[in-house]
Order: C-alpha cells, then sequence, then structure tokens
C-alpha cells in the first residue's frame, strides 16, 4: 500500500521576550513572528502472507517558515548576557523512517525501526531591531546558514519485544524497549568553534525500559505494573546552556535526564 501526504501547519507568535538583564527591557514588548511548517511525505505499508511480517517506511521532508528558537548570547560578561524567543527566517529537515514488526508465535511480537533525519538552517539573518549595535554581530553570529538544528541526532533506532503470558484468570505482558539516539547538539553552532559545539552536544544515549503487567480480574479489569526505566543508569543531559560570566569554551550548564528508576503501578478500568 503507498501513500503520500501534503499537511501545512503553524505555532502561534507572541509578544517576546526574557531579556536576561534590565539593558534590553526595550524588548519586552518585541514580537515573535508566527511559525509555519509545510510538511511532505511518501511512504509505503507492506504485509507479508499470513501477516506474521509487516514492513514499513518514508521519506518526508519539512520546512520551516519563521522558525522559533530560544536565543542565548553570552559574550562572558553577564552585564551583556541575552537570552530571548526569536525567529528564524527558514530552516528545513530531510528524513526517512523503516518499521519492522514480526509476530514471532500468537504470544510474541517483535518491532525494530530505525530513522534517518538531516537538518539545516537554510536562511540565518536575525531581526536585530532594539539591539545594541555593540552586539549586534555577536548576536547573529550565534546562528548562521547551515547549522544543525538542536535535539535532532542524525541516526536512531528502537527495538523492542513483547511476551504475553496468559493464565487461566489473568494474564501477564513482559516488554522490553531499547531508544538509541545518536550524537547531537543542544544549541545552535553559530559560528563558534568545534570545541564550543562539542561542549554544547550530547554524545549517543541509549535508553532501556523493561515493564511487567499484570492483568487479573473477571474482565481484566486490575492492572498491576512493575517497571524499569533506563535500566543501565545511562548519564545524559536533556538540555546544555550556557553558564552566566563563564568562558564558553570550558563551562556549560547541563539539564540532566532521569537517572534509573523503578516503580510499582496499580490501575483499575472502569
Amino acid at each position: 500500500m503507498l501513500y503520500s501526504s501534503l499537511s501545512r501547519g503553524f505555532k502561534m507568535g507572541g509578544v517576546n521576550s526574557n531579556p536576561t538583564v534590565t539593558a534590553y527591557k526595550s524588548l519586552l514588548s518585541k514580537t515573535v513572528k508566527p511559525e509555519s511548517l509545510v510538511t511532505t511525505e511518501i511512504g509505503f505499508k507492506s504485509e507479508f502472507p499470513n501477516s506474521a511480517l509487516r514492513l514499513n517506511g518514508a521519506i518526508f521532508k519539512n520546512t520551516w517558515r519563521d522558525y522559533q528558537f530560544f536565543l542565548v548570547y553570552n559574550p562572558g560578561n553577564p552585564a551583556n548576557l541575552f537570552a530571548s524567543l526569536v525567529n528564524l527566517p527558514s530552516a528545513e529537515s530531510t528524513g526517512a523512517e523503516l518499521e519492522l514488526s514480526w509476530q514471532a508465535s500468537s504470544t510474541l511480537r517483535f518491532n525494530l525501526s530505525t530513522a534517518w533525519l538531516s537538518t539545516k538552517v537554510t536562511n540565518g539573518q536575525l531581526d536585530t531591531s532594539g539591539i545594541s549595535p555593540l552586539i549586534v554581530e555577536g548576536f547573529q553570529n550565534q546562528v548562521v546558514s547551515g547549522n544543525q538544528l538542536t535535539n535532532a541526532p542524525e541516526f536512531s533506532y528502537s527495538i523492542s519485544a513483547i511476551k504475553n503470558i496468559e493464565f487461566t484468570h489473568s494474564e501477564l505482558e513482559l516488554s522490553m524497549y531499547y531508544n538509541f539516539l545518536d550524537k547531537h547538539p543542544h544549541q545552535l553552532a553559530g559560528t563558534q568553534s568545534s570545541i564550543w559545539l562539542d561542549n554544547f552536544s550530547e554524545d549517543m544515549v541509549g535508553l532501556l525500559t523493561l515493564n511487567s503487567i499484570y492483568f487479573f480480574g473477571k474482565e481484566r479489569e486490575f492492572q498491576l505494573s512493575l517497571w524499569l526505566k533506563n535500566a543501565s543508569d545511562e548519564k545524559y543531559c536533556t538540555e546544555r546552556a550556557i553558564a552566566p560570566g563563564t568562558s564558553t569554551e570550558t563551562a556549560r550548564l547541563c539539564a540532566q535526564g532521569d537517572p534509573r528508576e523503578i516503580g510499582l503501578t496499580f490501575k483499575r478500568t472502569f
């Protein structure tokens, strides 16, 4: 089965801003333009004999106009630290996805998915109105055409296995999920050095989740779940930011990802 789609969405504009110091209080009334996104996609869905194996794939392209992002300008002097929501004139991403599902038996299923993604800023000219002439050049240099977009790994994949065990009056579901993300930046590189970009990028991350759900009751209305997230206790950052007043070559802030967590959940369905 083949399909294609063309869609358009938008993100509302708004009044900026979060200038970090009073020197930029004039920007409090600066507005951010609405962001628009056009997505084109073509793909296929297939089902092999006896429905034990399914293979789906797609290629797509996203084109943004007035892309909104949070820009931080830190020249090393806290008095000139500037952080604000701004618009990029245009950006784009191109990617491909492939998904494989195998129903090995009536009670065991395996899933595998992989994705490739290429992103870039296609027009990095910022609106610098209201910004002091003394920092316009440094402000603009935080983003240039060709920069990779943030939090967009080039390669990613996931593997899962789900096993069901039937009892006389209950059921047990065991599952395992592994998600892998390739190295990706948390900040737009601008004209910064390769050391700076490495400081603000996340290395490869692999997260393993284990879950067991016990269904019981006359109509399976009760569920008892025991789960383990980030089983290998992977250390990673969900975001990286600049430490005010420090060298951006050597110092940065990290919003740490969730550590290993184990939990027990009870649920009743009515």
